[in-house]
């Protein structure tokens, strides 16, 4: 029988997310595939199998450190019997003081999409009691853990920063298909074009059937699943930013507006509206 995965600390404020989670042994091979509007840090603990960006495939092993920027999709593969224990912080850079803001997202940075940032082999790193220091803010106030969460999420970046200077990042599995991969990149230089399935089987020279095989495959979502969700994920940031429901479902990619509400409302949960600033 299934155990109930055991949430041992999480904390959540309006552009703050943390938790520190242990799934029982054999509760889950796959989780979801799902991308974010913030940045994401990810600390593996324990287990074992493989942590997918964006079609890479990355190994995993205890005292990993996943560095991932808003809109990359990602899901975790378990491939063993242990516990499969980590620490999950989603933050938007609202979060950081906007004068330590550029210097503390360094380590996230790169110019293509190209498989999140990983770094091994950190378990004499402080990151385990950066983490745990966050269990602090629950007891206060919404006003002063806001506060606190800010801080302290400042100091974990800054450790973050000091890691990414003196290790080296670590490789991409080689399962990860290459074809795949300048697929990913084409898509996400020209999001908001046509992007139809006849256009990229014709410029890629791929059968619809081998393509459509492939990529969910490798990415874990079907190719008009990924395309619906990376041009959502961009039309949400912009309708937060100030742009009207309209020009966000333009600016993203949608060929008619009902198309754009539609997938809106299955994929944030609510309509475009409710996310005006």
């Amino acid at each position: 029988m299934n155990e109930e995965p055991r949430i041992i600390t999480t904390i959540e404020t309006d552009a703050f997310f943390h938790h520190h989670t242990i799934d029982g042994a054999r509760q889950r091979t796959r989780f979801s595939v799902h991308c974010h509007n913030g940045y994401e840090i990810y600390f593996f603990l324990r287990g074992s199998g493989h942590f997918v960006i964006e079609g890479h495939h990355h190994r995993l092993e205890p005292y990993t450190l996943i560095l991932l920027r808003p809109g990359e999709f990602h899901c975790y593969q378990i491939e063993s019997l242990q516990e499969y224990e980590r620490y999950v912080i989603v933050f938007s850079e609202e979060s950081i003081n906007p004068a330590f803001r550029d210097i503390l997202l360094e380590p996230f940075q790169s110019k293509t999409m190209d498989g999140g940032i990983i770094f091994y082999n950190l378990k004499e790193s402080p990151l385990r009691q950066s983490f745990d220091r966050f269990v602090e803010c629950k007891p206060h106030q919404k006003e002063i853990q806001s506060v606190l969460v800010s801080t302290l999420l400042q100091e974990l970046l800054v450790t973050i920063k000091a890691i990414s200077k003196k290790n080296e990042r670590g490789e991409t599995h080689k399962q990860t298909s290459r074809l795949i991969l300048d697929i990913l990149n084409y898509i996400n230089g020209n999001i908001s074009q046509t992007l139809s399935l006849e256009t990229i089987v014709e410029k890629f020279y791929i059968s619809k059937f081998h393509f459509s095989r492939k990529f969910h495959a490798q990415v874990g979502v079907t190719y008009q699943a990924y395309i619906a969700n990376k041009r959502i994920n961009i039309a949400q940031k912009l309708i937060e930013e100030g742009a009207s429901a309209s020009d966000a479902c333009r600016l993203s990619g949608f060929g008619d507006y009902s198309t754009f509400y539609r997938a809106y409302k299955k994929i944030i949960g609510n309509c475009p509206r409710a996310d005006m600033a």
